[in-house]
């Protein structure tokens, strides 16, 4: 009995024994390592004007593959906007109203190049740009690829005021604080003092002399109004004499005609494109007719600001020849028909656009750290209407500022700041010209 009440006692210690030195059960699996998703609010977030994507491409020549580039930074943006399938349902549409645009940098800016080479006989270029989601949006729409009125995303908010873009389906109105005395008289006085680069298509096969004429009625008609006009020889000179540092300047971020607009100091430039057709009646006369479309763009940006078509219900009669009857039908509709409706439009946009700023660029010789610019940028905060970085390096800095004033009230509205922040007390300008100003920060 005692013998087995012994063994019971030793069984029992061992079993003891064994529970307190069994290993710990494994921890629970932690939650998923996915990364943590936005929590939904009930509430969709509007699409960002602009966002920052990269593109890349290959060509036989260098412009091809810069071109190319922005094609595909724009594309990613669409990807973003509606989705890779529905991208991939529209490709061909898309391709020609976005991807194979005139307009390129109405929908994308270059930041940065990150690479341009020579591979064999192909150029390789790649950059970082800002795609501008709410025009391509606008574009999508235009063509039927996007349903309604509002196109959400989950994003996180733009900290910024967005700025203006181009709406290609029809003028309409933004709303914003509502302006300051002051700011209505520079808007109204900025807009009746535009200047206007006018240009015929350069992909047209019509003679030169009716390209010419067109552009001399519309030149015409701007200065009736009391509008500056820039001389089109200029622009052929320029075209002629500066394609290389056109290409050094910009690598190819905007359209040279929207470069030598802003080298200038034209405001808004506008593209005429026309096709004329004449016929001949028995009594010696000729009949002429033209079918016309004109597109006018904010040089500051590329946005687009208005456009107009008129195809004249009848023929300009001339005596002279078919060509003359051609000319006639070309500067009528222009100066009778286009531009007054035209003008109107540009005006109405523009007095819209200048709600969110004038658009300048800020160039700062021998940057200080980020810490000082930030805190340079808090004491304007109330001055102007909103900025952007544009590219950084050790020399210097630039960027985009909107404010609803001159170049002189931009001047001061930085030298004041500076007086406020102690590394900069010393800040001076270099330059300025049109809508650029380079400042040193004294550093």
């Amino acid at each position: 009995m005692q013998k087995g009440f012994i063994i019971l006692l030793v069984l029992a210690v061992i079993f003891l024994t064994g529970c307190i030195s069994a290993p710990t059960p494994p921890a629970p699996t932690p939650a998923s390592t996915q990364p943590e998703q936005p929590s939904d609010t009930g509430k969709a977030k509007e699409l960002p004007a602009e966002m920052e994507f990269a593109g890349g491409a290959t060509n036989a020549s260098l412009l091809g593959s810069m071109q190319g580039a922005k094609a595909d930074a724009i594309r990613n943006g669409v990807i973003y906007i509606i989705g890779e399938s529905a991208e991939a349902a529209n490709k061909d549409k898309i391709k020609s109203v976005l991807y194979d645009s005139k307009n390129q940098s109405g929908y994308a800016e270059l930041i940065e190049n990150t690479r341009k080479d020579k591979v064999g006989e192909d150029y390789v270029y790649e950059g970082r740009f800002l795609v501008k989601l709410k025009a391509i949006e606008s574009t999508l729409k235009a063509q039927g690829i996007i349903k309604g009125t509002t196109t959400a995303v989950t994003e996180k908010p733009v900290e910024e005021k967005d700025t203006v873009t181009a709406d290609d389906v029809e003028i309409g109105a933004v709303e914003y604080e509502p302006p300051t005395e002051a700011e209505k008289r520079f808007i109204s006085s900025y807009v009746e003092k535009m200047t206007f680069l006018v240009f015929f298509d350069e992909n047209s096969n019509e003679d030169s002399f009716i390209k010419k004429g067109g552009i001399g009625m519309a030149n015409e008609f701007l200065i009736t109004k009391g509008m500056n006009t820039i001389d089109y020889e200029q622009v052929e000179k320029l075209k002629k004499d500066q394609q290389l540092l056109y290409e050094e300047e910009t690598g190819e971020s905007m359209s040279l005609i929207q470069w030598i607009a802003q080298k200038l100091n034209a405001d808004i430039y506008i593209e005429i494109s026309g096709v004329t057709s004449s016929k001949s009646k028995i009594g010696g006369k000729y009949y002429g007719n033209v079918n016309v479309t004109a597109k006018a763009y904010d040089a500051s940006t590329g946005d687009l600001t208005a456009q107009a078509a008129y195809n004249p219900p009848s023929d300009t009669v001339s005596n002279v020849s078919a060509e003359d009857a051609r000319l006639k039908a070309m500067e009528a509709t222009i100066y009778q028909k286009i531009m007054p409706r035209f003008v109107d439009q540009i005006k109405d946009k523009m007095k819209n656009s200048l709600l969110a700023g004038l658009r300048y660029e800020v160039i700062i010789q021998n940057p200080p750290n980020d810490r000082v610019m930030t805190k340079f940028w808090r004491s304007m905060k109330k001055s102007i209407e909103s900025y952007r970085l544009l590219y950084q390096s050790e020399s210097e800095v630039k960027y985009a500022v909107w404010i609803i004033g001159g170049i002189e009230e931009l001047k001061n509205v930085f030298y004041d700041a500076s007086e406020l922040v102690t590394e900069l007390a010393d800040m001076y300008s270099v330059a300025a010209r049109g809508k650029s100003i380079t400042f040193n920060s004294g550093l």
